[in-house]
């Protein structure tokens, strides 16, 4: 007890004595020091200063601004009445060499006087070795002792600096009284001195505390040793009486086994000890796997097939861990015996028979990487693609399970619920084809048994997904369709021409020319529309009949006039022209006054122009003017979407889906141009465009990966894609979807490389999760393929899942740099609506980062924001509820987003981001008030999920 305490004490007292040494031996020194060397800085910057001022007057001097004598005067008068310091009684003198005083403010005795003989209290001749010192090195610091400031009867030390002004062969100089420095170096000792006392008080506190708690801590171990002896015994008790084989092994050599293990393997305790481990399996591949460095078994759950005492094949799920014994590591197996009996078969035989001529494929397995099909009926055995009735599969049904995640959502639901019903996955087939199905599985063994033994139901879905695509597509156009009939007439107007109604029909047909308009109003002289002339009405009235020109306009107008009011829907206006057999429509606003015109036959064809007949309108453009004209029908189309309030799911995918035809139609265009790729190539998109969420106010993110070539066709390969790159991102440019601000597109050459390079980049980014590399990952690690060879794209896909999933600490960054982002500030949603506005894409930034954080974990390849929290469910947020809120918020914030933009596009300003909230009403500020509230408990979530 007594060492330990010295232990303690004796380095704690070493290191205050050496904390103490340091700071009156190096600290207190280097301070004086650095105080003193301020000073003499200080006076030498001062006379600088004055110095400057001489040579002021010597060039006004020169000059002849001023006369020698007017020079020296003016010096002299401005130097004596410069003062600084605390007391403002600091000041500067001036000498010449013989030397004689120039100028001192305190001491008007000395003015004129020679003051070689000038001695101080010391004897020394201060004056002449100012003089001394400028000779021989123009300036530098003497130290004298000279009167206190203005009072000659207090005589201290002083140290000065000179400097000798050459033409006029003044000296010129200003001192610091060692005193202050003194004092300075004094109150700083003082203040080290208590601080060095209160940590030395508080050291001696701790030393205290320490010493009390290592008595106690000393009477607990001696205390635990004894209660280590009793549980000692008590396991060994509990050891043998386990229903559980356990077997120690040192250097893979059994040094001792219980009797359940005995049991188990059929072996006695005697031949069991000092057999080696490998003894008791045949199977290579079904023994317990070593590490290839000590040769130690390798810690965790491991299933083994082991050859019994009596020459029967047993199966045995064991857990091994590492422990030491007497200083010696040891591996300790515990083994379970998972043998399917025969009995199973036998006593099950007539339910098979009966279920084997249903038509509902049935079988039974083991649900694990290792695990078997045991047993399986003619209709699982057609729905899993297995052609031989006479055997069992060898494939694990496992395995056959598309995707990583949805293997884990079937394992997890397995041990935590026992059970799982009607889950839809896809599988593997053995023709290489990917079907999917709904499982229902039962767990029959125990929830802790990890060879899964399960019963299962299995059905094809494949027509019944397609079906529910297929409907989905078709409501989507059904939307589109319904929001364009219900716009209001003034989404569709066009300007309106009039003339008078005795104008001539000659001048008539001008006016129309001119416009470039086939419907114009007829009015009266007193201003009233009486009514209209159209392109029909000129064929009909006037090539038909043969009019003469000369005759006046009301003759061929059409009347009485047909209108409607620019809040009437669109299929208002559809059965007036039906009714009337008309094609235009005047449109008249809440006075009464008409202020456009509709024409039916353009709401008809923007009306056919829905995204089915959009897409072939893009796929057989021959330019990019017309591709420009499609994007430019696909704003109308989307912001009739987001004014009949569409599902935001059906917008984005309105966007991407044309936005993704036309990019590959530019690409297939620049390819005509350019000539077949010289090597395979796949084109990316990355950002919102990777994840499918455009707006109206997106710019492009893309990129190109190339197959590797060698090195005599590097050249040309690169130079072709540099320009591919170049002219697509440019034709896009034109159609509409803007350069990336940041740079990140394909016809930048540090963007458009072979896969190799992509490969450095993302293994860069995951290695170092660095500030700027986490702002890349937030772009490049929603890549997305658009066009080219798809292998590519899955290639690195495949790296990047393989990458992340050994940095775990990538994750952690990324995680961190979510929880950390700032959420912007709504003023206007803590009272009422005024024109404050909010960042849309800096609130949604929070949800996109952890659904791609989630996502990139799980290793699930979607990329939208919404796939990915659909897929995600509860498989690693572990809170159903949780996850159904962010679907709502994101949906919810992204609609905003998308009116707000709207709202912006329709005042003709600049796009951005920002919500104002005179778009809002008080049901929707209210809303947006609880998801910002909601935000950050996200931010808690994913803190506490990646142990932040």
């Amino acid at each position: 007890m007594n060492r330990f305490s010295v232990r303690i004490i004796l380095p704690a007292t070493t290191a205050i004595l050496l904390f103490i040494l340091t700071l009156f031996l190096v600290v207190i020194p280097r301070f004086r020091e650095n105080i003193m060397n301020g000073k003499r800085q200080m006076i030498k910057e001062l006379t600088q200063s004055a110095w400057s001022i001489l040579e002021h007057c010597h060039h006004q001097e020169q000059s002849g601004q001023l006369t020698p004598e007017e020079a020296g005067q003016k010096a002299v008068s401005l130097l004596r009445e410069l003062r600084y310091g605390d007391e403002n009684k600091d000041y500067f003198w001036i000498t010449d060499t013989l030397p004689a005083m120039v100028m001192h403010p305190f001491r008007d005795d000395l003015n004129g006087s020679n003051l070689s003989n000038f001695r101080d209290r010391h004897g020394k001749k201060m004056f002449v070795e100012f003089v001394k010192k400028v000779q021989q090195h123009e300036s530098g610091y003497v130290d004298y002792m000279w009167q206190w400031k203005d009072d000659s009867l207090h005589i201290v030390p002083k140290l000065s600096y000179v400097k000798i002004f050459r033409p006029w062969q003044w000296v010129i100089g200003t001192g610091i009284y060692l005193e202050d420095a003194k004092k300075e170096i004094a109150s700083l000792t003082r203040n080290l001195v208590w601080l060095t006392a209160g940590i030395a008080a508080l050291m001696a506190f701790l030393l205290f505390y320490l010493l009390q708690q290592s008595y106690r801590i000393e009477r607990k171990r001696r205390d635990a040793e004894t209660d280590l002896n009793v549980s000692r015994e008590r396991y060994r008790v509990l050891v043998e009486a386990s229903d559980e084989g356990l077997v120690m092994a040192v250097d893979g050599i059994i040094i001792y086994a219980n009797e359940v293990a005995a049991t188990m393997t059929g072996f006695s305790l005697t031949e069991l000890i000092n057999m080696k481990l490998n003894q008791l399996t045949t199977n290579p591949h079904r023994a317990l796997p070593t590490l290839q460095s000590t040769q130690r078994l390798k810690e965790g759950h491991h299933e083994i097939t082991i050859k019994r005492g009596d020459g029967q094949l047993a199966e045995f799920v064991t857990t091994v861990s590492a422990s030491t014994v007497a200083g010696k590591p040891v591996d300790i197996v515990i083994l379970k015996d998972i043998t399917v009996k025969e009995t199973f078969r036998q006593h099950d035989i007539a339910f098979h028979k009966i279920v084997d001529i249903r038509e509902t494929g049935l079988f039974v397995a083991q649900f694990n990487f290792k695990g078997r099909i045991l047993w399986i009926n003619e209709k699982a055995r057609q729905i899993m693609g297995f052609g031989d009735q006479n055997k069992l599969p060898e494939t694990p049904m496992l395995r056959m399970v598309v995707g990583k995640a949805d293997r884990k959502l079937l394992v997890d639901k397995l041990q935590n619920e026992g059970h799982i019903r009607d889950q839809a996955i896809a599988i593997n087939l053995p023709d290489g084809s990917i079907r999917k199905v709904a499982v229902t599985l039962v767990l029959v063994s125990n929830p802790g048994d990890a060879s899964l033994l399960c019963h299962g139901m299995i059905a094809d879905i494949t027509q019944q997904e397609q079906e529910k695509a297929n409907h989905e597509q078709l409501l989507a156009n059904l939307t589109i369709a319904q929001s364009l009939y219900l716009q209001p007439a003034k989404d569709f107007l066009k300007p309106v021409a009039s003339l008078a109604d005795d104008t001539p029909l000659e001048k008539v047909l001008d006016q129309m020319e001119a416009k470039e308009t086939d419907a114009v109003l007829v009015t009266h002289r007193d201003g009233q529309v009486v009514g209209i002339i159209t392109a029909s009405d000129i064929t009909h009235r006037i090539i038909g009949l043969k009019l003469n020109l000369q005759n006046p306009a009301y003759l061929i107008m059409s009347s009485p006039l047909i209108t409607l009011h620019d809040t009437d829907p669109v299929f208002h206006a559809l059965d007036l022209a039906h009714k009337h057999s008309i094609n235009h429509l005047p449109v008249r606003d809440s006075r009464n006054e008409i202020t456009g015109m509709l024409s039916v036959s353009e709401v008809c064809e923007k009306w056919l122009l829905q995204p089915a007949f959009l897409l072939k309108r893009v796929e057989s453009a021959t330019s990019v003017r017309q591709l420009a004209d499609c994007y430019k029908l696909m704003r109308l189309q989307v912001e009739a979407l987001i004014k009949n309030d569409a599902p935001v799911s059906l917008i984005i995918q309105t966007t991407s889906t044309l936005s993704d035809t036309i990019t590959r139609r530019v690409i297939e265009l620049s390819i005509n141009d350019l000539g077949h790729p010289p090597a395979r190539f796949a084109f990316l998109c990355m950002g919102s465009e990777g994840r499918k969420e455009e707006t109206l106010f997106t710019d492009q993110d893309n990129a190109i990966v190339t197959e590797p070539v060698s090195p005599d066709k590097s050249d040309a390969v690169r130079s072709y894609f540099i320009r591919l790159g170049e002219m697509v991102c440019d034709a896009l440019d034109t159609i509409g979807y803007t350069y990336c601000k940041g740079d990140i597109m394909a016809r930048n050459p540090q963007w458009n490389q072979p896969i190799d390079r992509w490969r450095t980049y993302f293994h860069d980014w995951i290695q170092a999760p660095e500030p700027q590399n986490l702002l890349d990952a937030m772009i490049f690690f929603d890549f997305r393929h658009v066009f080219g060879d798809e292998n590519l794209t899955r290639t690195l896909r495949k790296f990047v899942d393989s990458e992340t999933a050994s940095k775990p600490v990538f994750f952690y960054h990324m995680a961190l740099h979510a929880s950390q982002w700032k959420i912007p500030h709504f003023h206007a949603i803590q009272g009422s609506k005024g024109s404050e506005a909010i960042d849309m894409k800096g609130v949604l930034q929070p949800l996109v980062m952890m659904a791609r954080t989630y996502a990139l974990k799980n290793q699930l390849h979607a990329t939208g924001t919404l796939e990915r929290l659909q897929a995600l469910g509860t498989r690693s947020m572990n809170n159903a509820e949780m996850v159904n809120e962010m679907i709502f918020s994101f949906k919810f914030l992204l609609k905003l987003r998308l009116r707000g933009q709207l709202a912006i596009s329709e005042a003709r300003q600049p796009l951005s981001n920002n919500l104002s909230t005179d778009v809002l009403n008080n049901a929707e500020l209210h809303q947006i008030k609880k998801i910002l509230t909601l935000l950050p408990y996200y931010q808690e979530k994913i803190k506490i999920d990646f142990k932040i």
